[in-house]
């Protein structure tokens, strides 16, 4: 199955740190690799796909928690990002049943 979690700010400024957190059903597993070797989290940032991995020894933007099947995705914990007036962003990632 294909999450895809699209975000939107409706505010009058940009936002920054903008953190996701979704928790995952028991019954499923998140697809690591989905989108080619380390590339499990698709972000549109600004139209273009960034590739992010969900392993939680990995600085960058996203972490799966398997002790509680937890997915975070924090954008711009290595880079600054802002999520402007009106813009929206998107996040897809693949999950399989057991």
């Amino acid at each position: 199955m294909t999450y895809s979690i699209v975000f939107f700010n409706p505010g009058a400024e940009g936002v920054r740190e903008i953190e996701i957190i979704d928790p995952l059903s028991p019954t499923v597993d998140l697809v690591t690799g989905s989108f080619g070797p380390g590339k499990d989290i698709e972000w549109l940032k600004d139209g273009t796909p960034v590739y992010l991995t969900a392993d939680p020894l990995d600085a960058d933007e996203a972490m799966f928690v398997a002790a509680d099947g937890t997915l975070h995705v924090i954008l711009s914990r290595r880079a600054p990002f802002t999520l402007e007036s009106g813009a929206t962003g998107s996040i897809v990632y693949r999950v399989k049943i057991r």
